[in-house]
């Protein structure tokens, strides 16, 4: 089984442009466990695609995000705090070698 932190890298790299709210959940669940905290040291993997995740992030229908809530059955709020907070981890982070 592959670690979690590994998993949001693949996630965030391969799906960078049309990244689903599901991607967000998953990564922001990461993010919120012990292992998530070393997410930022490898986020260099992820320079190639920084403005990617950027656009998507903040262009990502609202429409999505209700999509996802119906079918994770999870509250509106843990999508929108996900996306949220994983908006602010990428526009934050060094996302450089």
């Amino acid at each position: 089984m592959e670690p979690g932190t590994e998993i949001a890298l693949k996630k965030l790299y391969h799906r960078a442009e049309n990244l689903k709210p599901r991607d967000i959940f998953d990564v922001a669940v990461v993010l919120s466990t012990e292992e998530g905290n070393r997410l930022p040291e490898t986020l260099w993997c992820l320079r190639d695609v920084k403005d990617l995740l950027k656009t998507r992030l903040n262009t990502m229908p609202l429409a999505f995000y209700e999509e996802a809530i119906e079918e994770l059955s999870i509250r509106p709020e843990s999508v929108l705090i996900g996306a949220r907070s994983l908006r602010r981890f990428v526009l934050r982070s060094r996302i450089t070698p």
